[in-house]
């Protein structure tokens, strides 16, 4: 009995939550953004990441992102277990399609999912070249590089940046969980900044797909 109250009583909150968030929009005069297509957020290369297509990750301060979109860091793995596609997604950075601020979300799939909470710097903030550095500076703030991987990119629903088909990703750790992220593409570079999002700092109510 005690378990059958507690999912009604988690069922009731998840749906309070998104509710508020629409009602606060339609309020403020904001559109919703639209859903993406389900087929979208049911593609197979989102499976093991600990959000989708469709979902509203909200922090714990009231910020939240409608994930619109999504990048997909894809790496050449070769067919496993009788799996015929010889890449998997090794992260995706998901966008919302929001009016006022951009922002975005960065996941890495099992065996040990997580989540960056990032926005996108403007063009000019950094300068990059063809490579990722191992360090770079913003705002006067340093960041050591982590992580260089070259990978394959695809993009799912609305909102996505045009890079092209392959880049060269570099991931960055900065002080008290900062976060940077390059990704330079063979028709762009972008970079967003943002922070490591700890278990308790957010929540991720799921959209109609799930």
């Amino acid at each position: 009995m005690i378990s059958f109250l507690a999912a009604i009583a988690i069922g009731t909150l998840t749906g309070g939550l998104l509710g508020g968030l629409r009602n606060r929009r339609a309020r403020a005069g904001v559109a919703l953004p639209p859903r993406p297509p389900l087929e979208d957020a049911s593609d197979p290369r989102l499976s093991g990441l600990p959000c989708t297509l469709g979902d509203v990750v909200l922090l714990a301060h009231g910020e939240e992102a409608f994930l619109s979109g999504a990048l997909l860091l894809r790496e050449r793995v070769g067919a496993v277990d009788g799996n015929d596609d010889p890449m998997r997604t090794a992260a995706a950075l998901f966008v919302g399609l929001e009016v006022a601020r951009a922002r975005a979300v960065y996941a890495r799939p099992d065996p040990a999912p997580s989540l960056e909470w990032m926005w996108p710097l403007p063009e000019a903030a950094i300068t990059i070249g063809a490579e990722p550095p191992s360090a770079v500076e913003h705002e006067g703030e340093r960041f050591e590089r982590v992580r260089r991987l070259p990978l394959a990119l695809a993009s799912l629903g609305e909102g996505v940046p045009e890079l092209g088909d392959d880049a060269v990703i570099g991931e960055y750790d900065g002080a008290s969980g900062a976060r940077l992220l390059v990704i330079i593409g063979t028709r762009a570079t972008r970079v967003w900044r943002g922070r490591h999002l700890e278990a308790g700092m957010y929540d991720v109510l799921p959209g109609a797909s799930r």
